[in-house]
């Protein structure tokens, strides 16, 4: 089927339920991952496998091959369940094999690969050399063309997960589209998620297990505008599986998106911002933010906060921090707490406020929460690197929660006499925490040695770095050059490096081209363009003074540029998103056009001092009115980047994906009728979560319309509850 007719597409995963096998004979062990080390390439047979097999993707624990009737899913006998020893001699055949058969499908499809990855593969077997098999190429992709008269079917395989899409064509009939799976004992369908669950009986060690294939979704962008086409799956008695699908335009392109494992509100009667969030190893959700819902005020309900939590009860006159903890499938709230004073200071800018802005997880589940509080009985431990807070305005903090959320295990002040924002927190592999902020204060504790002890303007970066515990920094630094710099994110450079980027704006007249530790620096931009400008900065913290920058560049047009997210590659290139307002923003020649009226922008810096080629690329992506982008990540080789865009979807949060060298796979909106945003994003193995805040109007008709609105799905808390808005969370498979 030619690939420029307009299609539709289904979303189909075989995952492991919880990704795992169910031991049925040893309840108590945590069962094993089973299929998580599937590669991602398809790899064709020339003679490694069974003749039928046409591509094969092979893993420590499973394998997929790939034939003319069907793919043929195999787990191997080490995916045993911890406790269940395997014979001695194991038998040459998988533990569990299902094969799934399409049904009236054409007898013979064609296969084709598509996008070669890096890479070979080897097979030597016996002393035959004749027979020894080098230099397989590996795929990414592999498609069943024309399967059904007009559909073709493609895989994909990641993370233990097996992804099927069929591209349905103009005039084709999905209805058409019938398959069957053999080898298993049964199959059911998930009447609440409406998943296909495969029970594949009991393997020769005892172990049973399920597969789990997850509800497809389809949906169609019509003038820029996504449409959602109903689809379910239809289980016939005689255990064959079709579509059941809604109304849809043969006419029009449709696009696919990662599949949605759930979107949820979460908030109280007050105003609430999802603002940081991260994901461990294991899918579960952490969050950080600011919640107005105080349920002595504001009769309703307050934030939520489970039993355990180290601060159950509101503080502030305005607002408090919080820090929470989902479980990977968002249907527990394992933790979640308020963190705050109740003290509104005499000069009050935000009316009493603590908000948190930023979180890390280290290696042994420890949260650490950085913002800003205006409380001077601000929740601080005895061991503080500052117990009190500096001055009658606000300060910096630092916060580490337990990992269950029922104790702090520090907390401090961080800042000056003046106003004091920390945005940004790391935690390295030695335990030291890293924080990066922006203030006022012209006495901010900093080192003699470090990059820049004195102030340098009106408003400055910093940078700090101690280990909990200690009563000094070991590191601690202004970055500001006569102007406005404000830090809104750090990162930690490649592991050994010693490097720190520290990401933000500035709208200082400074050439970085006259520095001289930078002069053998060609830096892509060396100078502010206009107004204000996107800032990178690389420093190697050594208490060196100067020296301790290593890299610095402007990115920008004649009119304000920010940068808001930035991520580092494990290779040092930085990742940056943000808001452009120029006309004239550099954008290399395979980008997008500029809009007008505030555009979100994503770049990728590879930091070697050579001018511009150390822009890889630099891409504007918005529509007539204001976008921005809050928070990028990278992972396997894709830009992940969430904010705000408007003008193509209304006024919507949005996941936008790129490829690694800037060219647009796919974007998302996800919101309610009003005003959504996206402020923060997480990407690993486990999937893909945003969650920002959604403004609606209390009333009546405005508080029906934003529960109706929003794309709730398994939603821990499917309503809006109330005030001017309500945080929410999304997460996504891959």
């Amino acid at each position: 089927m030619s690939a420029k007719h307009p299609h539709l597409s289904f979303i189909l995963w075989f995952l492991l339920v919880g990704g795992t096998l169910c031991a049925q004979s040893a309840p108590s062990p945590a069962p094993p991952r089973a299929l998580a080390s599937l590669p991602l390439g398809f790899m064709e047979n020339k003679g490694q496998s069974h003749p039928l097999v046409r591509y094969e993707a092979r893993g420590l624990s499973g394998s997929v091959a790939l034939l003319p009737s069907g793919p043929v899913l195999s787990l191997a006998p080490t995916a045993a369940a911890p406790g269940l020893r395997a014979p001695r001699q194991a038998s040459p055949l998988p533990d569990f094999r299902v094969a799934v058969r399409f049904v009236n499908a054409r007898p013979s499809p064609g296969l084709s690969p598509v996008d070669r990855l890096p890479g070979t593969v080897n097979f030597f077997s016996g002393s035959d050399k004749k027979k020894w098999l080098t230099g397989l190429a590996t795929y990414r992709k592999v498609i069943y063309d024309d399967l059904y008269d007009g559909i073709d079917l493609d895989y994909t395989g990641r993370d233990g997960r097996l992804k099927g899409t069929f591209l349905v064509g103009t005039g084709a009939d999905p209805r058409g589209i019938r398959w069957r799976y053999d080898g298993v004992r049964s199959v059911a369908l998930d009447k609440k998620t409406g998943d296909l669950v495969l029970d594949l009986g009991d393997s020769r060690y005892g172990v049973g297990g399920r597969l789990r294939e997850l509800a497809p979704v389809a949906w169609q962008q019509i003038d820029g505008k996504r449409f959602d086409v109903d689809v379910k799956f239809r289980l016939h008695e005689n255990g064959e599986v079709s579509f059941l699908l809604g109304t849809y335009d043969p006419h029009h392109d449709l696009v696919i998106d990662p599949t949605m494992i759930f979107a949820t509100h979460f908030g109280g009667n007050g105003t609430d911002h999802c603002i940081s969030t991260k994901m461990d190893k294991h899918g579960r959700i952490y969050m950080a933010g600011r919640t107005h819902s105080n349920p002595a005020i504001n009769a309703g309900q307050g934030w939520p906060v489970t039993p355990q939590a180290f601060d159950p009860t509101y503080n502030g006159e305005v607002a408090d921090a919080f820090v929470m903890m989902l479980s990977e499938d968002g249907q527990t709230l394992i933790f979640s707490s308020y963190l705050g004073g109740g003290d509104p200071t005499n000069f009050s800018i935000f009316g009493g406020a603590d908000w948190g802005l930023d979180l890390d997880v280290d290696q042994f589940g420890n949260v650490y929460v950085v913002g800003f509080t205006e409380s001077s009985n601000f929740p601080i431990t005895a061991d503080a690197i500052q117990p009190q807070r500096n001055g009658v305005a606000m300060d910096a903090f630092i916060t580490i929660v337990t990992p269950h959320g029922d104790g702090i295990l520090y907390s401090s002040y961080i800042g000056g006499t003046s106003l004091d924002f920390a945005t940004a927190v790391e935690v390295d592999s030695d335990g030291y925490v890293w924080v990066g902020g922006y203030t006022y204060s012209s006495d901010f504790p900093t080192l003699s040695k470090s990059y820049q002890a004195l102030f340098g303007g009106v408003e400055d970066m910093f940078l700090v770095k101690f280990r909990p515990g200690q009563s000094l920094y070991t590191y601690a630094t202004y970055l500001g050059w006569g102007g406005v710099e404000e830090c809104f994110d750090i990162e930690l450079g490649p592991e050994g490096s010693g490097l720190v980027y520290v990401g933000g704006f500035s709208d200082s007249t400074v050439d970085f081209s006259t520095f001289p530790n930078l002069v053998d620096i060609i830096s892509p931009q060396p100078t502010n363009a206009g107004f204000s400008d996107a800032l990178l900065a690389i420093l190697r913290p050594r208490n060196q003074g100067p020296a301790d920058l290593v890299y610095a560049t402007f990115w920008g047009g004649s009119g304000p540029d920010n940068l808001m997210g930035m991520d580092v590659s494990d290779t040092g290139d930085a990742f940056i998103t943000g808001l452009s307002g120029s006309m004239d923003f550099p954008l290399d020649l395979s980008s997008f056009t500029i809009n007008g009226g505030g555009d979100m922008y994503a770049a990728r810096i590879t930091p070697n001092g050579l001018g511009l080629t150390d822009i890889r690329f630099s891409t504007v992506i918005g529509g007539t009115a204001y976008d921005v982008g809050y928070d990028i990540r990278f992972y396997n080789n894709q830009v992940y980047v969430t904010g705000i865009i408007t003008g193509i979807f209304g006024a919507d949060g949005f996941l936008t994906i790129l490829g690694d060298f800037g060219a647009l796979i796919s974007t998302t909106a996800i919101g309610g009728p009003f005003f959504e945003e996206g402020l923060t994003l997480d990407v690993n193995e486990t999937g893909i979560v945003i969650a920002g805040y959604g403004q609606c109007q209390n009333t009546e008709i405005n508080f029906q319309n934003c529960m109706s609105g929003f794309p709730y799905l398994n939603a821990y808390q499917p309503f809006f509850a109330g005030g001017s808005g309500d945080g929410w969370i999304a997460k996504w498979a891959h």
